[in-house]
């Protein structure tokens, strides 16, 4: 009956989390097993890939959850700016960085034109508050010295260590979604609380180890 017939294009996603979103969420989570100074640059990709790969499949089976907007254009228009600005910066340049970009290139375009659902977006930031954690604890506990400098960062196993300033960037986002959820979301149980203030405090000082002047300045204000 015509009534009862599905295209495919029009099957919700509305209560799904999507493999993509798990692939990012993974790579969110075990972002201290990179071994890149600039973090998600270079050496930590396959989260980013096999991102790019379930989001190719959802797009050739749901065409029509994919809407141009004006994001991809900023998007073309940074990534053209960030590749021409390598190739002009120095007479070599890093592969590994340059594609990269590209790959963040694929990944913003298609998910900028992608609608996330609640459940995705809560696991998403639940991951990135996790693997904040996770860094902030290996900063704290093992304080790994950048370069002599007297600023604290990780280096997991015999990885390349991680620059300080990336690394509080990194930190910087979960911590302001942990007050939002202090400040803005009224909670009855006060250990949920309880549990979001040890955690902001405990990232807050991870991110003081690290010495970055300009996160410093962001957490305040």
């Amino acid at each position: 009956m015509r009534h009862k017939s599905i295209r495919l294009e029009n099957i919700s996603h509305k209560n799904e989390i999507r493999l993509f979103t798990l692939a990012l969420a993974f790579g969110l989570i075990f972002i201290f097993t990179a071994n890149h100074r600039a973090l998600f640059i270079a050496g930590y990709s396959f989260p980013i890939i096999l991102s790019i790969l379930f989001l190719l499949i959802e797009v050739c089976f749901y065409p029509n959850i994919f809407k141009f907007n004006l994001s991809n254009i900023s998007i073309i228009i940074m990534t053209l700016v960030l590749l021409i600005g390598t190739l002009l910066k120095q007479n070599f340049y890093d592969r590994g960085t340059f594609l990269s970009y590209i790959l963040w290139f694929i990944f913003y375009f298609l998910i900028s034109s992608i609608k996330l659902n609640s459940r995705e977006i809560k696991l998403l930031i639940n991951s990135f508050i996790l693997g904040a954690l996770i860094c902030s604890f290996f900063i704290i506990v093992f304080r790994h010295d950048f370069l002599y400098t007297h600023r604290y960062s990780l280096q997991f196993m015999s990885n390349m260590d991680i620059d300080p300033n990336f690394l509080s960037c990194f930190l910087y986002t979960p911590c302001m979604f942990i007050l939002n959820e202090l400040i803005a979301i009224k909670k009855t149980d006060r250990y949920i609380k309880i549990i979001e203030i040890i955690s902001f405090l405990f990232i807050t000082f991870a991110i003081l180890l690290t010495g970055s002047r300009a996160t410093y300045l962001a957490v305040i204000f």
